[in-house]
């Protein structure tokens, strides 16, 4: 019984976070980014965003794409039993969203920052509450 509560908890965090860096894709479609114009500052889609320098732009796409990548492969790797997997699949989605909050905090993007920031306090409160 013991055993399959674990499995059950195990699987319920694998969702969770595998559906939170899912959820990151929003970034192409709603607007969290700042562009700045001749007069304001408007909010724009990551896929809308031309205001920014190119590097810029790229780097913002591959972080975004990296955690989403590891949304989807956490949720297809669920049952994995590949002991490197099990181990360090939870250490991976939490560094790609620490380092894409750090990406978006540096570069002056707070609202996108701010939502991986809040995906990552859910994620270590979620660890902290289980352990």
């Amino acid at each position: 019984a013991q055993e399959d509560t674990r499995q059950k908890g195990s699987h319920f965090r694998d969702l969770t976070f595998g559906l939170l860096d899912c959820s990151t894709a929003m970034f192409f479609f709603l607007p969290f980014f700042g562009q700045k114009t001749d007069t304001a500052i408007q909010a724009v889609s990551l896929l809308s965003l031309t205001g920014t320098e190119p590097y810029l732009r790229g780097v913002y796409f591959l972080v975004t794409i990296g955690i989403v990548l590891t949304g989807i492969i956490t949720l297809a790797l669920q049952n994995c039993p590949v002991e490197i997997w099990v181990k360090n699949k939870r250490k991976l989605s939490l560094a790609m969203n620490a380092v894409g909050a750090l990406v978006f905090i540096v570069s002056s993007q707070p609202y996108a920052a701010a939502f991986l920031f809040i995906f990552l306090a859910i994620k270590v409160l979620m660890l902290i509450n289980w352990q």
